[in-house]
């Protein structure tokens, strides 16, 4: 007995709870059909004063809260067709006769057979203003790989073969696949008109390759600044100790001092240069690159009295 007191109460609890929950949900459509309404009456009033663009938006708003009433598909179509927007025009009629003929009884009672009969003339007007483009698609590319927008709207790719209804006047076609860079036509078409479209082939995306790492040459010891400094400081050297030894030996057989004289500068600057030579060979041994400002200069000092050499430079 206890067990079927409790399944008497649980079902109930549930009972109760299904009831607030289908009241809630009929409450919810109720407002959602009443702020429908209004919304149709305001689009209504718009149609009428001739404000076709707030009239859209009023009439499009209705449609989403009531999609199964027909009265503003209805004006949606009519200022969408003032809009010159001819394909909207006409799928609203579509879906608005779709609604008519399913009800035994029309939203608007009596006004059921004019309002089918408002819609059937409407799209006919609209029909002769619908322009359609015939897509072929690009051959480098499989059509299932392609994504195609046409002002905006994309295209299934398995309705290619298909012709494609636009509004007359520009239009633009977009056309992208993974791996390609996106190509865009534009075209214009006149009220009415077929027109075979076909789609540019598509370029691959090219990825940059990177430059490869700059690596620094490893350093040549046969071209170290030292090296060459020691080779110039060398011949100068070799060169005034040459001078020196035939200065030397002319002024011996002819015992002259004067001779004599430059012989000795020779000497000093064939020291000076040997000394400057040798430091040279040095720093080229112990591979120690220079500062880029060295200077360095070697002349001889004659005067009365006077025989020798002056070394300066800038290190």
């Amino acid at each position: 007995m206890k067990l079927g007191r409790w399944i008497i109460l649980a079902s109930t609890i549930l009972g109760f709870a299904l009831s607030a929950q289908v009241a809630r949900a009929q409450t919810q459509d109720q407002d959602r059909r009443k702020r429908a309404a209004a919304l149709y009456k305001e689009a209504v009033a718009a149609n009428k004063n001739g404000l076709h663009e707030e009239a859209c938006n009023a009439a499009e708003e209705a449609t989403q809260l009531a999609p199964d009433v027909s009265g503003p598909w209805i004006q949606l179509a009519k200022c969408s067709r003032k809009l010159k927007r001819f394909v909207q025009a006409d799928s609203a009629c579509q879906r608005a006769l779709s609604i008519l003929d399913e009800k035994s009884s029309g939203d608007y009672g009596s006004g059921l057979r004019k309002n089918i009969q408002a819609c059937r003339d409407l799209r006919e007007r609209v029909a002769i203003m619908i322009a359609t483009v015939e897509l072929t698609p690009p051959a480098n590319v499989d059509p299932s790989n392609l994504v195609i927008k046409v002002n905006g709207t994309v295209i299934a790719a398995g309705t290619l073969s298909q012709p494609i209804r636009v509004n007359p006047g520009p239009s633009t076609i977009e056309v992208s696949a993974p791996g390609y860079n996106q190509a865009i036509k534009k075209i214009f078409l006149e009220p009415g008109e077929t027109t075979p479209v076909p789609l540019p082939d598509l370029l691959p995306v090219v990825v940059p390759t990177p430059p490869e790492p700059m690596l620094e040459p490893a350093p040549d010891p046969d071209n170290s600044p030292w090296r060459n400094r020691a080779w110039i400081a060398t011949g100068v050297s070799a060169a005034a100790i040459t001078g020196m030894a035939i200065t030397g030996s002319i002024a011996l057989a002819q015992n002259s001092d004067d001779v004599a004289l430059v012989a000795d500068v020779f000497l000093g600057v064939g020291l000076a240069s040997g000394a400057v030579a040798g430091y040279f060979w040095w720093r080229t041994a112990n591979d120690e690159p220079p500062e880029s400002n060295t200077r360095t200069t070697v002349l001889p000092v004659v005067s009365p009295g006077t025989i020798g050499f002056a070394v300066g430079g800038h290190y």
